[in-house]
């Protein structure tokens, strides 16, 4: 399948997934108090960084099993028994965990039940499942397969939620039963084909060691990047109101509408990155993409000030403020595409360093600034932690590699995507002075797009 076809296969899947999740957003305003709208987005952050526990990161050895062709029905049931085994020991760690006091007090300010962590452990082993079940689709280049599931997933997610948040007033529970129905609705779409691949298999313990060797150091380096994600949430709870979390969250979700830009375009080329990670017009792409990605983040920033209010109860107000502070970080999750050269040649241990000492920093200066400048030092704290870590993990790839990405152009246009929540704070911002900046990006997105246009005129096929 070409580039072209991939891309918009992605692309139009997570284009109703991402906007229709904004559209949906106000509907569930009305359904959701702040509160309510905060203990939530706390759960799912939990149930985040729990799916990456599950999943060890095995979807990497999984891909190049999968592009060895080798014994991979063997490695396959190994892998299985590994899941199940980790899944086992995360219960009963977890088990012990919720006995400390300090966890106990956490939860109980956050209105934070054991009935909904069951279900939020029941949802991340599906989802840590799908992670790896979707990855091998990828690699199969099945990319309707995957798209089609996951709008069918959208639905069934926003269907149950309504139904049993709106209707019979489950609140909370009903918003985890929705995401639970959702997932596993997911699995049983995408698992027939993999569970076939499997069969015929017989587990070996070097093929267990193999998917442990080789997905533990990609699970560290998505387990610290996924903690350099959401520390501030785990952070600011502690200080701040749910009602107050509620307004971050809310901002947070509709800032992942930039993952329509952004994640679509990855799927497709990292299978490339597999095959070929040394190809320059692969990575002039990834480079040159992430300046239309700026032009469109302030366009959204200015473009929050107008229309939230007219489509939020008055209860969610002050998101805007939240909106533009968090669009940029929202913006530099797209640079992660970087760890992929180091998966690539199976010297993911750097990167499991990297991130690891980055979310080190990132978290502890939080603790420091969160207390004194709330909102606003936990976003500065996660943004500069996703800037340094791709300079970082860029070099590697420099000296390595022999690939050589422009980190001045990249660090200038995360720069930009700064300076209209700065003119926000200092409060020199006009409606005439929006509607000016605002028509310069429209014409530099444009621009901008063309140019890209014109490194992607050969429609290439995937052999790279």
């Amino acid at each position: 399948m070409s580039i072209f076809k991939s891309a918009i296969s992605y692309s139009l899947s997570n284009l109703m997934i991402k906007f229709g999740g904004i559209v949906i957003l106000p509907f569930l305003t009305r359904i959701l108090t702040p509160e309510e709208f905060g203990t939530i987005g706390l759960l799912v952050t939990i149930s985040s960084v729990l799916t990456v526990i599950l999943g060890l990161g095995l979807y990497n050895p999984q891909n190049n099993m999968q592009v060895k062709n080798e014994g991979f029905s063997d490695y396959l049931i190994s892998q299985f028994i590994l899941i199940s085994c980790n899944i086992i020991l995360v219960f009963i760690i977890g088990l012990f965990v919720l006995k400390s006091q300090y966890i106990i007090d956490y939860f109980s300010k956050n209105n934070i039940y054991n009935a909904q962590l069951i279900l939020v452990y029941l949802v991340s082993v599906i989802s840590s499942i799908n992670v790896i079940v979707s990855s091998y689709h990828k690699m199969n280049g099945r990319y309707y397969l995957v798209s089609l599931s996951s709008i069918i997933n959208f639905v069934v997610f926003y269907g149950m939620t309504f139904l049993l948040v709106g209707f019979y007033k489950l609140g909370i529970e009903g918003y985890l039963y929705g995401y639970v129905t959702s997932q596993l609705t997911l699995l049983l779409i995408q698992i027939k084909e993999y569970f076939s691949s499997s069969m015929g298999g017989y587990p070996s313990i070097q093929n267990i060691k193999y998917a442990f060797k080789n997905g533990i150091p990609v699970f560290f380096a998505e387990l610290s990047g996924r903690i350099n994600e959401v520390n501030d949430r785990l952070i600011l709870a502690k200080y701040i109101t749910s009602a107050e979390m509620g307004l971050y969250i809310l901002a947070s979700t509709g800032g992942r509408a930039l993952q329509v830009l952004t994640s679509g375009f990855i799927n497709t080329m990292y299978p490339r990155i597999y095959r070929n990670p040394i190809c320059e017009k692969n990575k002039a792409l990834l480079e040159l993409f992430f300046i239309p990605l700026s032009f469109v983040v302030i366009l959204a920033q200015i473009s929050s000030q107008y229309v939230f209010p007219l489509i939020l109860s008055n209860e969610y107000s002050e998101v805007c403020y939240f909106f533009s502070w968090l669009l940029p970080s929202s913006a530099m999750q797209y640079l992660y595409f970087i760890d992929h050269y180091y998966h690539v040649r199976e010297k993911s241990s750097y990167v499991t360093h990297v991130s690891f000492w980055m979310t080190i920093c990132s978290i502890v200066s939080s603790i420091i600034l969160v207390p004194f400048w709330g909102v606003l030092g936990a976003v500065v704290c996660c943004g500069a932690s996703l800037l340094f870590r791709f300079v970082i993990l860029t070099q590697g790839v420099k000296r390595d590699g022999k690939v050589v990405f422009n980190i001045y152009l990249i660090t200038f246009f995360v720069m930009i995507q700064y300076v209209y929540p700065v003119l926000m704070y200092l409060k020199l911002g006009s409606w005439m002075l929006d509607c000016l900046i605002f028509l310069v990006v429209l014409g530099a997105l444009l621009i901008s797009s063309i140019s890209i246009k014109k490194q992607l005129s050969i429609d290439y096929e995937d052999k790279y």
